[in-house]
């Protein structure tokens, strides 16, 4: 058999495989190993005999197989002959989309998100075929306007080859399993869930008038307490009992996605991990759901709960979703129903910890709504609190739980589509980055990054915190870019059923409660601790609770 040159077989054979990862980006473990492995091993085979061993032959040739390789990516990707060369963004994230991925991994990504934009204008290239856009006339295009699919980085969402509600691209597919979502969000179906949070609330209150004079962890308390309700969908956690996490659930919650967040923006290595066993934080947070999940589906309902309806156990054998997606969604309810519900609360008491004033006159609204404690659990009245709703709508306008831009993707053979005022070739993703646009001067106006609640009433003049007035014709509150819950067909499912837990446990505590920040505890020390992992880790809240006087 005759030899061949390695240098030209190298240089050909590492051509034909960037050619490959830049035309299909293959994601399977096969492609990689055939391209990586078998193919720099076809030439190692071909050309041993030119090199005194065999050992020297495969050392030589893969390595200059790779190298050349790794060198063509480099220069493609940073030449003017790439089709985003025109949008500016840091040379590391042109090369390589590790750079954010090790930015989540620091749980800084909304820090660096904010520097980049600060940097290099409303359009940066945030990774070598992805743009992150802060403009409002992105969003419709993105989002809404014929919407864009979601892109690789929600390849994590899919297991075992079913994907949760909000890991699905295929927007026919979406609408079909949405329809069951739809069904759970009705009014109909939040007043029966609104008896279930009744339960819960009133264990949340009982476990904290234990506690009352106490140094305690108020975030750590809104989690236990937001667990427990979507828990009591399928079974109680005992974490209002318990008063801590004694199964690690939260902790795994956290750095479970915490691990999510950096996959997703590589999510080619998704293919190497999937032939090994799911270990540490990921292995207990999907057995752990994946189990609550399955002894609900299995024990079936006593009452018309969120799982009622993601099983649609209402509907005949051969119309219900198979076990794997009512599972998968059933995931999905537990981690993001409850996380973001107790982080957006923890944000408001920040807040309200931080502007005493502001929770006065909270507390002013509730009492004159609800004049006696049992009043409480009248939820229909909580929508229309003004200042309630407003202070609820400027926390997640500041902190929402999802920091970051949601991703899509400008699929290839589309031709493109227009963003805005920018053209972007197909088989690009991009995201509005919609908590950005929340504290831009210019869509909310004046205090862009500071807690004022009044932006969100209706009046006629407004009172700053400095005192100074202005008039409505000079507040700036761009409504349809306050999306905290995103906007769009893909936006959050359980945003209603959301909406109401936060009214009912703030409106809870601060009817029966004063809450005063704990001696000697930093108030400073909240915002620097918030973590960007796509949704937001949070830290320690330290309060202490009294009884109000009736």
């Amino acid at each position: 058999m005759s030899s061949i040159n390695p240098q030209v077989a190298v240089g050909a054979s590492s051509f034909a495989a960037w050619l490959v990862y830049k035309n299909f980006e293959p994601e399977n473990l096969l492609a990689h190993l055939i391209l990586l492995i078998i193919l720099p091993g076809v030439i190692v085979q071909q050309s041993s005999p030119q090199f005194s061993s065999w050992t020297s032959a495969a050392l030589a040739i893969y390595i200059s197989f790779w190298a050349t390789l790794f060198v063509l990516i480099v220069a493609y990707r940073i030449s003017l002959f790439h089709p985003l060369a025109k949008f500016p963004g840091p040379l590391m994230c042109k090369i390589t989309k590790w750079t954010l991925a090790l930015e989540y991994g620091k749980g800084q990504a909304r820090d660096y998100f904010i520097q980049l934009h600060e940097k290099y204008g409303d359009v940066v290239r945030i990774g070598p075929n992805e743009l992150s856009f802060k403009t409002a006339d992105a969003v419709a295009p993105i989002l809404t306007n014929k919407p864009l699919p979601k892109g690789p980085y929600y390849s994590p969402r899919i297991q075992n080859g079913v994907a949760q509600l909000d890991g699905m691209r295929d927007f026919a597919e979406h609408t079909q399993r949405r329809k069951l979502w739809n069904k759970s969000v009705t009014p109909a179906a939040i007043k029966e869930y609104s008896e279930m949070l009744k339960d819960v609330v009133r264990d949340f209150v009982t476990a904290l008038e234990k506690r009352q004079g106490e140094v305690l962890d108020l975030s750590a308390w809104l989690g236990y307490m937001a667990f427990e309700f979507m828990g009591h969908m399928a079974r109680s956690f005992g974490l209002l009992k318990a008063g801590k996490d004694e199964d690690g659930l939260i902790k795994a919650v956290d750095d479970g996605t915490g691990a999510i967040a950096v996959i997703a923006h590589v999510p080619w290595v998704l293919s190497f991990l999937a032939v090994l066993p799911a270990a540490g934080a990921m292995k207990i947070l999907m057995t752990f759901t994946r189990k609550v999940s399955q002894e609900r589906i299995k024990s079936g309902s006593t009452s018309r709960d969120l799982y009622h309806y993601l099983i649609a156990e209402d509907e005949p054998e051969e119309n219900r979703p198979s076990k794997e997606s009512a599972t998968a969604d059933g995931m999905l309810s537990v981690i993001a129903g409850s996380d973001t519900s107790a982080t957006a609360m923890s944000h408001l008491f920040y807040f309200l910890l931080r502007n005493p004033a502001c929770m006065e006159r909270l507390q002013k609204e509730i009492d004159v709504t609800f004049h006696e404690d049992h009043e409480l659990e009248d939820y229909s009245k909580m929508g229309d609190m003004p200042y309630l709703n407003a202070c609820i709508n400027e926390a997640l306008r500041l902190y929402p739980p999802v920091q970051c831009g949601l991703q899509r993707r400008v699929e290839k053979g589309s031709g493109g589509r227009m963003i805005g005022s920018h053209f972007v070739p197909e088989d690009t993703q991009v995201s509005a980055h919609l908590p950005l646009l929340q504290r831009d001067p210019r869509y909310f106006y004046p205090l862009p990054d500071q807690f004022w609640p009044d932006r969100f009433l209706s009046q006629e003049t407004y009172t700053l915190p400095s005192g100074d007035t202005i008039r409505q014709d000079q507040l700036i509150l761009e409504r349809n870019l306050f999306q905290p819950f995103s906007t769009g067909p893909q936006n959050c499912a359980g945003r209603a059923i959301a909406q109401q837990e936060m009214r009912a446990v703030v409106c809870a505590i601060l009817k029966k409660f004063n809450v005063e920040k704990a001696e000697g505890f930093d108030l400073n020390t909240w915002e620097k601790n918030v973590a960007d992992y796509y949704v937001s880790h949070r830290g320690r809240l330290m309060v202490k609770l009294t009884a109000r006087r009736p």
